[in-house]
């Protein structure tokens, strides 16, 4: 891979630097975590999670970052986006930064895709507050109106694990509005992670990785295609899956191998086709994430919680790369995933709202 290629890979989902925790919202972190991409030659998209009371603070995150963009002080960052604040399932999301906001709230969100907010992660399926207050939204229509309204794309992840029929709804509700709105297609968050699914994914442990070819050789890979993607995959990946078929959204997967198996990831792009994924991190490179201490077991990529939730991981999106070149990917569908499809998305973005790239 030539310098010149290695600019174009864009990281779509990177939490975080070294010592340099974004999630507490410094503003001088900007240049520091660019000078750090800079030396990787990778161009990134940071995901913040923010408390409640840190939204103010946010946005002069996002102030800060359209200033020193458009100074031309910023080469690598190319876009921020929030993880939550809605979500159905805290995941690896710190508890804090799972909450409901206001419609006033929701329009301040909306408001910051001028200033560089490309997208946010939410739940379709998340409660929403049951006050019969006018203060909150009670339906998520309204939600995903705002943020389309502002330019900032809904990521949708994070999912409840209980009814994933109702899931799908959710799931269709939010679809029908992009459809209707055509202001450009959406994403989801880890495809696979943190939802239902009828197959066992990853295998992360030393007493997992043990049993992995048989339990990989039991979900029958070479079996799965698009007529069959709900009995196989379950139904919330299928129906996402059927929403990028659409052109309603692009997938974005994780190919490091432990948030989802290698083998997963190639027969994903296989029967989807690399025009609808985009690959991506949650990298933090470092360990500390939104106030939190990470800890990193022996052998393993992934960063943890004190809880033992899955909350980060490490392996950059070149590594990723190499992954599925040793697993016979095709070049141009790696090419895809990693530099095409994701320029094809920001530029999709800017012409709805987004500042230029």
């Amino acid at each position: 891979m030539t310098t010149h290629e290695a600019t174009k890979v864009i990281d779509i989902h990177h939490h975080g630097i070294g010592r340099i925790d974004a999630q507490a919202c410094p503003t001088d972190m900007l240049q520091l975590i660019d000078r750090f991409l800079s030396k990787e030659q990778v161009r990134a998209v940071i995901t913040f999670f923010i408390m409640p009371e840190q939204l103010s603070c946010f946005e002069d995150v996002c102030k800060h970052y359209n200033h020193l963009r458009r100074s031309g002080e910023l080469r690598y960052i190319l876009g921020l986006a929030l993880e939550g604040p809605l979500l159905a399932s805290v995941g690896g999301a710190p508890r804090r930064a799972v909450w409901s906001p206001t419609k006033s709230e929701w329009s301040r969100i909306a408001d910051l895709s001028s200033l560089g907010l490309m997208y946010c992660v939410l739940s379709p399926d998340a409660p929403l507050e049951p006050s019969q207050s006018t203060t909150y939204p009670h339906d998520m229509s309204w939600i995903v109106n705002a943020l389309l309204d502002g330019g900032v794309k809904p990521a949708l992840g994070h999912f409840l694990k209980d009814n994933p029929q109702r899931s799908v709804e959710c799931i269709r509700t939010v679809l029908k509005v992009v459809d209707r709105r055509n202001k450009g297609i959406i994403l989801t968050d880890h495809l696979y992670n943190d939802m239902p699914l009828h197959f066992k994914h990853t295998w992360r442990t030393s007493a997992d990785k043990m049993l992995r070819e048989r339990q990989l050789s039991e979900i029958e890979l070479p079996s799965w295609s698009l007529s069959n993607l709900e009995a196989r995959l379950g139904p919330i990946p299928a129906e996402l899956i059927r929403g990028a078929l659409a052109g309603l959204l692009k997938l974005s997967l994780n190919c490091d191998g432990a948030h989802v198996d290698i083998a997963v990831c190639k027969r994903t792009i296989e029967i989807v086709g690399s025009s609808n994924i985009m690959i991506m991190s949650d990298r933090v490179y470092g360990r500390n994430l939104a106030h939190q201490r990470l800890t990193r077991p022996r052998g393993s990529s992934l960063l943890y919680q004190e809880d033992g939730v899955v909350a980060a991981g490490t392996v950059s999106i070149k590594t990723q790369m190499a992954n599925l070149r040793l697993s016979m990917v095709l070049e141009e569908d790696i090419r895809n995933v990693s530099f095409t499809v994701p320029h094809i998305m920001f530029e999709d973005w800017c012409r709805h709202g987004g500042p230029a790239i």
